[in-house]
């Protein structure tokens, strides 16, 4: 943002006129977390496999970015740990050929259960929490390694937290966080060591969390398990991100004159058509991002993380206006009501839910949501062959009896796993036509988040 702001400013300083002439735009803004065209393979247990951070993810870059796309590899696998993440490298990651390697692990890597309150004064903690510390220093640094050596570009998330201070029924494993604590320190230095990018999901989300339960300690932005940051999290999550790799804060800035018609100013957008009548003022406006749009449970969480403001900025800024207030219609329908006072300082309209560009955006969030279904699916049929003991076997047809023979003998618990087992069979023959459906709809997020060309009236109230 900083950079980016920067350039604008010498620009001007310099007394460039083709950027800042009128019916010109401010250039076009390109991710940092990955470029056109990358595959990003998205790599650790649980969390990555159900895949919310990453739905969220999506959403973000395929609303602010729809000309730089992305195809997204999930390399999630719950229950698993470093070590296995080490051990499935070759045919789970680099079979996909990334671009860009995204690792975040931990949460099975922390010994959850000796943090119990009756294993934490046993005498074997202190040999588990060792334990823990030795292979989890020791694959991590293995791990990053591998992915900086076969990868253009590895960015190593935080593990995100374990709540431990929510007002719950559910055991809390105190101590547990600060496990999750210690793992990010090992993160950042390993990632330092090897030059690979940072993202501190770990100290947004422990502080973030706090924040939100002042008001309400019975409500996080974790799962009722303590664990899983689903949707919510996932918002949290991708946050942070767009923090970290300092992406750009703008939807676009739309900067009019009335008096002189200048849409000096504008950021991300491309103003023609402007004009300015004693009735108001009109212009056409095309765009090159569409707002992130909010559920009501995230719109609650902004108030802690002031997302909407310092990164969903979607400006409309309007000097030269007569006093009193103005009805904006944005192609022919009214969307709102406006003083000239606060055109004049500038309207984020990304929270307003009645611009077509809203509704375009909450298209490709439905696109989003679709996605997070289809990758899940895809990782199930890799969680069977990993925790139901399957992948010893060389067909399908023998991985379906072993399957249909352990679960007549109820050797598969309820749940999950026989959810996955019964699955197998009607999914794995077509994995390969379910993995492309995965990145079809991907590529059909960035088509629905493309952008269009909107006609601004602003019109006196009555």
């Amino acid at each position: 943002m900083k950079t980016f702001i920067s350039s604008l400013l010498v620009l001007a300083l310099l007394g460039v006129p083709q950027l800042f002439a009128g019916q010109k735009s401010a250039p076009e803004q390109s991710p940092k977390l990955f470029k056109d065209g990358d595959r990003v393979c998205f790599i650790g247990d649980s969390i990555t496999h159900g895949a919310f951070y990453i739905e969220n993810l999506l959403l973000f870059y395929a609303t602010r970015y729809p000309d730089a796309r992305m195809q997204i590899y999930n390399a999630g696998m719950s229950g698993e740990g470093v070590g296995g993440v080490l051990k499935r490298l070759e045919w789970d990651v680099f079979n996909n050929k990334p671009d860009v390697s995204v690792i975040m692990i931990g949460m099975n890597d922390v010994p959850r259960g000796a943090y119990a309150e009756k294993w934490r004064n046993h005498e074997s903690f202190p040999g588990r929490v060792k334990g823990f510390h030795e292979r989890y220093s020791r694959d991590m640094d293995k791990v990053v390694k591998a992915l900086t050596e076969r990868t253009k570009k590895v960015v190593v998330f935080t593990p995100s937290i374990f709540d431990q201070t929510v007002q719950s029924k559910r055991e809390n494993l105190l101590g547990c966080n600060d496990a999750l604590g210690w793992a990010a320190e090992v993160d950042k230095a390993v990632a330092k060591k090897y030059g690979a990018e940072v993202v501190d999901i770990w100290s947004y989300m422990t502080e973030m969390n706090g924040r939100y339960q002042q008001s309400d300690p019975t409500r996080s932005f974790i799962d009722f398990d303590r664990v899983h940051p689903r949707d919510l999290g996932g918002f949290v999550m991708m946050a942070k991100v767009a923090i970290d790799m300092d992406e750009s804060p703008f939807v676009s800035q739309i900067q009019i004159d009335a008096g002189s018609k200048s849409s000096a100013g504008t950021i991300n957008a491309k103003v023609s058509d402007v004009k300015a009548a004693a009735n108001g003022l009109s212009f056409t406006a095309l765009e090159n991002a569409l707002p992130f749009p909010m559920t009501a449970e995230k719109i609650e969480a902004d108030k802690v993380l002031n997302f909407t403001d310092t990164y969903n900025r979607q400006i409309l800024k309007v000097s030269g206006l007569k006093t009193g207030d103005y009805d904006l219609k944005i192609d022919g329908r009214k969307v709102g009501r406006y003083s000239s006072a606060q055109l004049e300082k500038g309207v984020n309209l990304a929270s307003n839910k009645d611009t077509p560009q809203y509704r375009q955006a909450e298209e490709v969030a439905k696109l989003c949501r679709k996605f997070k279904g289809q990758t899940q699916t895809c990782r199930a049929i890799v969680g069977a062959e990993i925790w139901l003991k399957i992948s010893h076997l060389k067909t399908v047809e023998e991985r379906c009896r072993s399957l249909e023979q352990q679960l007549k003998e109820g050797k598969i618990k309820p749940g999950g796993d026989t959810a996955w087992a019964k699955a197998y069979p009607i999914n794995k023959p077509r994995e390969a036509e379910l993995l492309e459906g995965v990145q079809q709809t991907i590529r059909q997020a960035y088509d629905a988040a493309k952008p269009v060309e909107h006609k601004f009236e602003l019109v006196p109230a009555a």
